[in-house]
């Protein structure tokens, strides 16, 4: 493993490899550090419509964003954007447990 700027190389496939991981983790983390997370729930609004492209059934939810932090990773996405572990991140954590503490 090669220093960068005294930093140590990590390879951009165990990048997503750790990232894919801390967002599995990502409730048991915020818990550990004592962060109480509610029951959420997504609504549902309407009826689903055919996607032309696809054929998949889309349907318009209403989510908080509690919800979204603790259900949905991005591990699909995860290719889309720079490698970031924010449960590892000070700022993040504060941000998240804000949000989560509905400040």
């Amino acid at each position: 493993m090669a220093l960068f700027f005294g930093m140590k190389y990590v390879p951009v496939g165990e990048q997503y490899s750790n990232l894919q991981d801390a967002c599995r983790t990502v409730v048991t983390h915020l818990k550990r550090k004592g962060v109480e997370i509610p029951e959420t729930s997504i609504e549902t609004l309407g009826v689903g419509l055919p996607d032309s492209k696809t054929g998949a059934m889309v349907i318009n939810a209403l989510a908080s964003v509690t919800f979204l932090l603790t259900r949905f990773s991005g591990l699909s996405h995860w290719f889309q954007r720079k490698t970031f572990n924010h449960t590892k991140d000070d700022i993040y954590q504060r941000l998240i447990a804000a949000i989560l503490k509905g400040y």
